[in-house]
């Protein structure tokens, strides 16, 4: 298409075509889409309109065409999805829309890839950027529950919320929830494998993965990646114990500890961009030794369910075992300071990034998070119980910022693969909003958070023992830090410029209270040389370019 490059990367995408239309669907329920497009018979703008309901974490590209030549680019980004669309102009003048930073980034010279003091902050303060910024000026991400729409002709884009989460009708006591959460689960879990020959469930033996093997047939296998450190011996272990129970055909992937640096490398590569987070490298290896092309996963359970930071807050709350994180808690949730802003999804090191890049930066970015989640929820601003509003707020930070799955998703789509989680689904998302926030996430009476899961997971599974201690689901940045050959870093690359001379030290002489940000210094600079000024970023293999 003249003026247009629209580089899709997902296998499994779906694609409707006629004279003047053109519809390209990645989505949970993508070969439904295209059946409803295919089949529709009523005005353009209701089909539209059905759509933003309809499809389920999703990414929706609309090419209207005149006379063969496109005229008008949409694309949609459901509220849950957590597929991506990159959009950019390409150092050819060229409009450009993809669902991989690696493919955006391919598009501009070295000259045009101007890199994002904004990106680079949130870097440091977050786990996962969250914004329409990314790490390059010119490269923009649409935001979930937006369209975004361009014009060939003005060469003008524009984008606007059309969907948000609404969280105002709880209602739903947790035994209905119970039996809603069954029946959505095993039907969201059949939608995933319908069609699909190669599939294996990502268990790591907690609650999440375990609870999801139960809604898929005995036939489907289970894997699990670690690495042999001493940290992940036990997440190994505890799949071991759960594919026992479940009697699956479970395979394990171990990655060595000693080429972890090459495959952290490997894994930026990859992505076009710098995870933060250094797991993330254990995904890109799994998708590339284990022959499954479709994989599952419990990613987002946490957010809908109950995560750790909640039941550390009632215990707070009513042990008041830290008068500081007391004081948070009591603070209005708008609060940059407050416990749901502060605890949920930052920085473990974030005093340290305030004295990198000063309190003010920190502050601006926080708030500029809390908005872009404020902007996509209907939130009832009445609630009086600071603790419950706390914790319904932290957690749609976490749900809404936390994009694991859309990195693992980029990394699959190097090697032909993707990755799905039912609770990323709104249906799943729906039902979880629809409990009272003083039940959804944790139990007075058991005294534990994600009781909701582990109920009904006892009751699909009743020898699983729930209260098992659970491994490290992440490798430890400390031990990161300590074992990545720093001098070989300190060689090979060189400190991101935009950090001031006097904290790199930081890099060179990491402690606990630093490792989170060293860690994010160390992918960073990395980036720089391997992808930011490399001359040579191809299109991910088998992208489809229309």
């Amino acid at each position: 298409m003249d003026n247009v490059k629209i580089l899709i990367s997902n296998p499994d995408f779906e694609m409707v075509m006629t004279d003047h239309l053109v519809w390209i669907v990645s989505a949970l329920n993508a070969k439904e889409i295209k059946n409803y497009i295919t089949g529709f018979r009523g005005h353009r703008r209701d089909l539209e309109n059905a759509l933003i309901h309809f499809a389920d974490d999703a990414c929706v590209i609309k090419v209207e065409k005149v006379n063969g030549q496109p005229q008008i680019i949409q694309g949609f980004r459901s509220i849950t999805s957590q597929y991506e669309l990159y959009y950019l102009i390409d150092s050819f003048g060229d409009f450009v829309l993809t669902d991989s930073f690696r493919n955006a980034i391919s598009q501009l010279n070295i000259k045009d890839r101007i890199e994002s003091k904004v990106s680079f902050y949130d870097h440091l303060i977050f786990p996962f950027l969250f914004s329409h910024h990314t790490y390059v000026e010119r490269i923009k991400r649409l935001g979930k529950g937006e369209v975004m729409k361009y014009n060939v002709k003005n060469k003008r884009y524009t984008t606007h919320i059309v969907q948000k989460l609404n969280l105002t009708n709880s209602n739903l006591n947790v035994k209905e929830a119970m039996i809603k959460l069954d029946q959505e689960l095993l039907s969201v879990t059949n939608n995933l494998i319908n069609g699909k020959n190669s599939i294996a469930n990502l268990l790591s033996g907690g609650i999440d993965s375990t609870l999801i093997q139960t809604f898929l047939p005995s036939y489907l296998p289970s894997v699990t990646i670690g690495m042999d450190s001493t940290e992940l011996v036990s997440e190994i272990e505890n799949a071991k114990e759960a594919s026992s129970l479940l009697h699956t055909n479970h395979h394990e992937f171990v990655l060595k500890e000693e080429e972890y640096f090459n495959s952290l490398e490997s894994t930026i590569d990859a992505l076009g961009f710098p995870p933060i987070n250094p797991h993330h490298v254990l995904f890109d290896a799994i998708f590339k030794e284990a022959p499954y092309t479709t994989y599952i996963s419990g990613n987002k359970a946490g957010s809908l369910f109950g995560e750790n930071l909640i039941k550390d807050a009632y215990l707070i709350n009513k042990k008041r075992t830290s008068y500081h994180l007391l004081k948070e808690l009591q603070m209005d949730t708008e609060n940059p300071s407050g416990y749901a802003v502060r605890r949920f999804l930052n920085s473990p090191n974030l005093d340290m990034v305030m004295d990198v890049l000063g309190e003010n930066i920190v502050q601006e970015r926080m708030v500029n998070r809390l908005s872009y989640v404020r902007d996509r929820i209907i939130v009832d601003q009445n609630e009086e119980n600071k603790l419950f509003a706390h914790c319904e707020l932290g957690s749609m930070i976490n749900y809404f910022c936390g994009d694991a799955m859309s990195i693992w998703r980029q990394l699959a789509y190097l090697n032909r693969k993707t990755i799905y989680s039912p609770f990323v689904s709104q249906r799943i998302a729906s039902i979880s909003v629809a409990i009272p926030a003083s039940k959804r996430y944790f139990s007075e009476e058991k005294w534990e958070a994600k009781y909701i899961l582990k109920e009904l997971l006892k009751r699909k599974l009743p020898l699983y023992n729930r209260n098992k201690k659970k491994g490290l689901e992440e490798i430890s940045k400390a031990k990161f830090c300590q074992t990545v050959p720093l001098h070989v870093v300190n060689q090979k690359y060189n400190f991101p410029e935009i950090l001031e001379t006097t904290h790199r030290k930081l890099v060179l002489n990491p402690t606990l209270e630093t490792n989170n940000i060293v860690t994010a210094l160390i992918t960073y600079a990395i980036w720089q040389k391997r992808i930011l000024k490399n001359p040579n970023i191809t299109i991910i293999p088998g992208t489809k370019v229309l």
